[in-house]
């Protein structure tokens, strides 16, 4: 199993199809067969329902507009986690931004932000809604894949989140890159689908596993304290 915290890379060519498979993945397109996530096959859930697992960021930098980076993260909490209370989801943004060091973004119009800045932003509209699996492009406008992850890793929410990472780059440079960012397992051309599909739901078996320890852990020291 991957543990938690890890990188899984799909590496491949230009236009062969990493970027449709995971928008496949995250629900963002027609497909036929099943997608597992542990053991929930989420080509069965709904829309709304499915953001709460899958998170993606994608190439494409967030659209500029007039809203202000706060409201994004409240729509982005809107879509995927109606049913938690106001007080919840002040919470979970106000915790995220305060980690990433956002707060002076916050109150800004995405129009007047910079490419990165938007990036950041949509980094955290994923995080914020606290998804069991992360998708991401390592070709990105504005910051690249590889940085995006360092920036991730050091964040608590972030830490923990199995990342699917797709490229098509496979150079030793890169690899050694990606690895550095936290890679620990590569998926290359061509693909063997059926063993994606299996090295994913190992990886999110792992980080259950490891998640379940790590409270387990904590459970522990507060009785420990407690006595």
């Amino acid at each position: 199993p991957v543990p938690p915290g890890s990188l899984v890379a799909l590496v491949g060519p230009n236009a062969v199809g990493k970027s449709t498979l995971i928008k496949a993945v995250a629900g963002l397109c027609a497909t036929q067969g099943q997608v597992w996530l542990d053991d929930t096959d989420l080509s069965t859930l709904p829309a709304a329902v499915r953001l709460r697992h899958i998170g993606y960021l994608p190439q494409a930098l967030p659209q500029p507009s007039s809203l202000l980076a706060y409201e994004s993260w409240q729509s982005a909490l809107h879509s995927s986690r109606s049913a938690w209370t106001a007080a919840q989801r002040e919470t979970a943004i106000e915790d995220t931004v305060a980690r990433m060091g956002l707060q002076a973004l916050a109150l800004r119009r995405m129009d007047e932000l910079s490419g990165g800045q938007r990036q950041m932003v949509g980094l955290a509209q994923v995080i914020i809604r606290a998804p069991q699996l992360l998708l991401l492009d390592v070709m990105m406008a504005g910051i690249d894949g590889f940085e995006t992850c360092r920036r991730l890793r050091r964040l608590e929410h972030g830490r923990h989140v199995p990342v699917l990472i797709l490229t098509g780059l496979d150079d030793i440079a890169s690899i050694e890159q990606a690895q550095q960012a936290g890679a620990t397992d590569f998926i290359t051309k061509p693909i063997h689908w059926g063993l994606l599909v299996y090295r994913v739901r190992y990886a999110l078996r792992g980080a259950a596993a490891l998640e379940s320890i790590r409270q387990s852990r904590e459970s522990l020291a507060r009785a420990q304290r407690m006595a």
